[in-house]
């Protein structure tokens, strides 16, 4: 039997095309966080250190992942690699509450907040270390060690009620957060605050060849993992490499358009089937794989990176909490009783209904 002959030509495109694919899928959660911080820079006009705010529940210009419509969101960006340490002051959740968690910018989440985090409710001070800290850390901090200088928080903020008191104690208490360097912490500055309710924050990402420049932005500004050495390795075909600027050749630039195409399509398809049902014969699901609640959103397994669930789940989602389940939990379809995909057109013409029966279960 004859092996099949491909040119030279052929071989390096198909090799291209593979980990145009490849590197996508694994690069979804760092391409998500630069996506939402340039929204952070750009929209917001912020800095780093800086706290945007919705005052209002989200509406069609928050343009994240998994907005939630009833929700009132606290969002930043932060960066140790200038200044080292950065320390974060959460208040006492009196009088209304906050929800969410810090993560590194893989999205990997470091400490939840709040009633449900580390500090139990009571605040605290939160001091986020650079991966290549070394010393003692101050006392009176809850520590938190980051493999990434890049990373981000998204609370919630709570009220008791949806009242006009109970909203604007919930805002007051979002006004008490502060952000600063630890090398500041005698005098801190003052804490700027940016309200985007009712304002355009775009921070979804680009499926289009812009993608690899954002990846390759990002693997510039962070630590080459253990973890993702074999990949980095992969990736040099495409013109990817820490420590070099991204200029792609003319092949490679086809490999990526043709790739992301792609990776684009086979994560849309993943994103219908890759959730658990929560009743038996039932099209609701729980939006999360089981790799991702069992590892904290990791995706670390003992023998590898589950690197497929982890760029389905940042596909579709952003932010999840380190414990899952303890203050939130989702339920979620892409089909109708009938089995249906869900269109936009049915919905807005209103011809669905949602039914919410009574469930002793408490959800």
């Amino acid at each position: 039997m004859n092996a099949q002959t491909f040119s030279s030509e052929e071989l390096r495109r198909r090799t291209l095309e593979r980990r145009a694919v490849d590197a996508a899928i694994w690069g979804m959660p760092i391409v998500s966080v630069h996506a939402m911080r340039e929204a952070f820079f750009r929209d917001a006009k912020a800095k780093y250190n800086d706290i945007v705010f919705w005052s209002k529940p989200s509406d069609w210009q928050n343009q994240t992942t998994t907005p939630n419509a009833s929700v009132r969101y606290v969002y930043f960006n932060f960066n140790t690699l200038p200044d080292g340490p950065v320390v974060l002051e959460i208040p006492p959740a009196v009088g209304a509450g906050l929800f969410g968690a810090l993560l590194d910018a893989w999205q990997v989440p470091l400490a939840d907040v709040g009633p449900a985090g580390e500090d139990l409710g009571t605040g605290g001070k939160y001091l986020l270390l650079p991966p290549d800290f070394k010393g003692d850390t101050p006392a009176g901090y809850i520590v938190v060690h980051s493999q990434t200088y890049n990373g981000y928080a998204l609370y919630r903020a709570i009220p008791k009620s949806s009242s006009y008191e109970d909203v604007a104690g919930a805002i007051a208490l979002v006004k008490q957060l502060r952000l600063y360097p630890l090398s500041n912490a005698d005098g801190p500055p003052e804490q700027r605050f940016i309200d985007m309710a009712g304002r355009m924050f775009d921070g979804i990402v680009g499926m289009d060849e812009s993608f690899y420049a954002n990846l390759a932005k990002m693997v510039n500004e962070e630590p080459i993992l253990a973890q993702d050495r074999t990949l980095m390795g992969m990736l040099r075909e495409l013109g990817l490499e820490k420590g070099k600027s991204f200029d792609p050749d003319a092949a490679a630039q086809a490999g990526l358009k043709n790739g992301i195409r792609e990776a684009d399509a086979w994560l849309t398809d993943r994103l219908l089937t890759y959730g658990t049902s929560y009743w038996p014969d039932s099209r609701w699901q729980i939006p999360v794989l089981p790799v991702a609640v069992e590892t904290a959103f990791s995706f670390e397994r003992p023998s590898y990176l589950d690197v497929d669930a982890r760029g389905i789940g940042y596909f579709s989602y952003y932010a999840p909490p380190k414990k899952l389940g303890e203050a939130t939990f989702y339920l979620g379809t892409f089909k109708d009783a009938k089995g249906d995909l869900l269109r936009a057109t049915t919905i807005t013409s209103c011809t669905s209904r949602l039914t919410c029966p009574p469930s002793s279960s408490g959800l």
